[in-house]
């Protein structure tokens, strides 16, 4: 007998990568094959979450319809797991940004806190006390001027209705538990308790008490608050009632403990709202440690390592100067200035106004495509294939794919509309982004800050677009594939990093302006006005401070090795390439 066959429904989504571990199942980030939209696909599994608790978690998210809470569009079903299907939050969970180097100042952390607070109140409002607030399950949508948050994961929410009875045990989360939650108990009080460690959170960087779960729940039971003299009394005074040990001595409303914190912030002044929250220590600076240095009589805007291992080539109008360490350097002039210059494994790929050349140091650099006016180009980093995106008329633009090892056989084409203000980037070998800034939909008159992402694969084939909330500016390509960084015109003291597999994005706070970025193997680092570069790993995190003796005008930075990096300043007659060891400065970075 012929065994029937069983068709497996193929999902409507590819997934970018796991955002999230809760005690449930896993959440994914993963966009829409036809579409490309962004969502969050929350697993849960048959043998963790029953399904008495997955219906009643779909029917309080279906219920609760907020811009302070987290959607649900709908159900995705494999053999083995249920999905729901919902918005997804580009800036991680509330813990995200408290651990990272934001520059979080007051007043946003006080409006985040206003947002939990919105979504609580419309949660109450529909019977329902969701139980969980803690900084994991408060989801953080990015804007361009800040953030929003949004509550998530009600899937040990309970009805008001059936408050009289107990729960069940005292499930949740210990450290943000109230006092009457232990027994099984809950009310709005409950979750009103736990937006006040989180304010305590926001406000000193740790919660009030710590310890094992027995050890918690002692302290939530008895332990007496103390408030650092750090809070402003206004907020100690919110802070005091809304961690009362008693329900009916807290707020009695989300909207009660809203309005308070509302007039505390009216009462402070502008100043105290923009100080930053847990500003993180100055990184230790270091003098460089200069182990050769080349002149120049040009400044140099690129740097570009070599296929050999000890060269480099640096490019400054229409020459190109290629040198091997302790060695003559060697130059090729062009007719025309160069635009961009990539370095790969066994040649240079150098654009120009006019066209494209190949060259190797010792020859004469030969054009292999000739290039039509406001023509860009991005070449794949090994040189297999390379792009060129070009407008055709008043509304239309042609996008072509080169093979570099037979540039007389076709490109493949595809065609889109005209796109102002663009940027090419190669994220991998198989794929290459464009990213503009966003244009007015009708009736707008002007378009709200952002960038539309639209993602092609090297056969042509049109992927799907994103709109990322930020603006982006000196794009740089980072070392880790799909991660891109960039400065925001909107906040000139932050850079972003923009993770697309999965995405994410995330502001890092630098307090000075980055008017040179470049990516690292380990990654990246940032120069100010003043000459001074920062270093920093590839979680954000800083690892130091290169500072020349007297100010500098840096032009490039570009890194050799993963322990060396090349420099090019400029004055305003001469200039110098400094090659500098970082194993020998002291950083705090292992080699």
């Amino acid at each position: 007998m012929n065994k029937p066959t069983i068709h497996h429904r193929r999902s409507q989504y590819r997934l970018l990568g796991v955002v999230g571990q809760g005690q449930f199942g896993r959440v994914f980030c993963a966009s829409h094959r036809h579409s490309g939209q962004i969502v969050a696909l929350k697993c849960l599994e048959h043998e963790r979450f029953s399904t008495h608790n997955f219906l009643r978690e779909l029917r309080f998210l279906l219920g609760l319809q907020h811009p302070n809470i987290v959607p649900c569009y709908a159900l995705e079903h494999t053999s083995t797991a249920r999905y729901l299907v919902m918005d997804y939050a580009e800036g991680g969970t509330l813990r995200t940004l408290l651990e990272s180097n934001c520059g979080l100042n007051l007043g946003q952390g006080l409006k985040l806190l206003l947002d939990i607070l919105a979504g609580l109140g419309h949660a109450h409002g529909q019977g329902i006390v969701h139980c969980d607030i803690k900084p994991e399950n408060i989801l953080i949508n990015v804007h361009p001027y800040g953030w929003t948050a949004r509550l998530s994961d009600f899937g040990i929410a309970r009805l008001l209705q059936d408050s009289s009875r107990l729960a069940g045990g005292a499930t949740g989360s210990p450290a943000y538990m109230a006092p009457e939650r232990f027994y099984g108990e809950y009310s709005p009080a409950s979750d009103v308790y736990a937006v006040g460690i989180l304010l305590y959170e926001i406000l000193v960087g740790s919660r009030p008490f710590a310890g094992t779960p027995g050890e918690l729940m002692a302290a939530h039971l008895n332990e007496v608050l103390t408030i650092p003299l750090s809070v402003p009394p206004p907020l100690g005074k919110v802070l005091t009632k809304s961690l009362r040990k008693l329900p009916g001595q807290r707020f009695h409303t989300a909207e009660e403990m809203s309005t308070a914190v509302q007039q505390v912030m009216s009462q402070l002044s502008a100043s105290t709202l923009h100080n930053l929250l847990h500003r993180l220590p100055a990184a230790s600076a270091c003098p460089p440690v200069i182990i050769l240095q080349q002149s120049l009589d040009q400044p140099v805007n690129k740097v570009i390592p070599s296929f050999s291992p000890t060269g480099i080539a640096w490019a400054a109008g229409p020459k190109l100067t290629w040198i091997l360490l302790n060695e003559a350097s060697k130059a090729t002039i062009l007719r025309e200035p160069i635009v961009d210059v990539w370095g790969c494994p066994d040649r240079y790929l150098i654009a120009t106004d006019q066209g494209l050349y190949h060259w190797k140091p010792g020859s004469v650099a030969r054009q292999v495509l000739s290039l039509p006016p406001h023509c860009q180009v991005v070449v794949e980093p090994r040189g297999d294939w390379f792009a060129t995106f070009s407008p055709t008329g008043s509304k239309g633009a042609t996008l072509r794919f080169w093979k570099s090892a037979d540039l007389g056989a076709p490109p493949v084409i595809a065609t889109l509309p005209r796109i102002p203000r663009s940027y090419l980037l190669v994220p991998d070998r198989r794929h290459l982004v464009i990213l503009t800034a966003k244009t007015a939909r009708p009736g707008e008159a002007t378009p709200s800050p952002g960038m539309i992402l639209r993602l092609y694969n090297r056969r042509g084939q049109y992927l799907g677009s994103w709109s990322l909330p930020v603006l982006l500016e000196k794009l740089v390509l980072s070392y880790r594939d799909y991660r891109l960084l960039g400065t925001d015109p909107l906040n000139p003291y932050c850079v972003v990093i923009v993770d697309l597999k999965p995405f994410r994005i995330r502001r890092l706070y630098l307090g000075f302006l980055p008017v040179v970025l470049a990516a690292l193997p380990w990654g990246f680092a940032l120069a100010n006005p003043e000459g001074a570069i920062s270093l920093f790993d590839n979680y954000g995190e800083s690892v130091g401070q290169i500072v020349w003796p007297t100010p500098v005008t840096i032009t490039s930075i570009s890194a050799l090795d993963a322990q060396t990096l090349v420099v090019g300043t400029w004055d305003s007659r001469h200039g110098l390439l400094h090659w500098l060891d970082l194993k020998r400065m002291g950083l705090d970075l292992v080699f």
